[in-house]
């Protein structure tokens, strides 16, 4: 099973954290990947929650200025560096199950995560979306 995320530079709420260890622990089978596009923020959340659990770890290369993943080297596959959009496609092309942390459950024309949303939609993935919680 290939689990991917989607999620904003900004982070994870709380609910939105313990809900996606909820999600993969519950359900996390043997031999399962998780793929990410390895940004700051959910995807750098998402890797550190699941890099105990996850049989394979796939990242793209790091695109424009984001070289901290390149030096981790915690995971077991690293893609061509794409651009964003680009990026997100691949991964909903790649995955079984898109799990997405937006910074709000209210849908954003602005956003690359509901544009990945959307799109795993379009493409009969299936969608788990964290619902962020009150704010603070």
């Amino acid at each position: 099973m290939i689990y991917c995320l989607t999620g904003t530079r900004d982070g994870m709420s709380s609910a939105q954290q313990l809900g996606l260890k909820e999600i993969l622990h519950g359900c996390y089978p043997e031999n399962a990947t998780l793929h990410h596009g390895g940004c700051r923020g959910a995807d750098t959340e998402a890797h550190t929650t699941v890099a105990c659990l996850a049989t394979r770890i796939i990242r793209p290369g790091d695109w424009q200025r984001h070289a901290y993943w390149a030096k981790r080297g915690d995971y077991h596959e690293l893609l061509e560096p794409r651009p964003y959009l680009d990026r997100n496609k691949d991964i909903v092309r790649a995955c079984d199950m898109l799990i997405a942390a937006p910074r709000t459950l209210t849908e954003e024309l602005r956003s690359g995560t509901w544009a990945t949303i959307r799109y795993a939609r379009k493409q009969g993935v299936a969608v788990i979306i964290l619902d962020p919680g009150a704010k603070s």
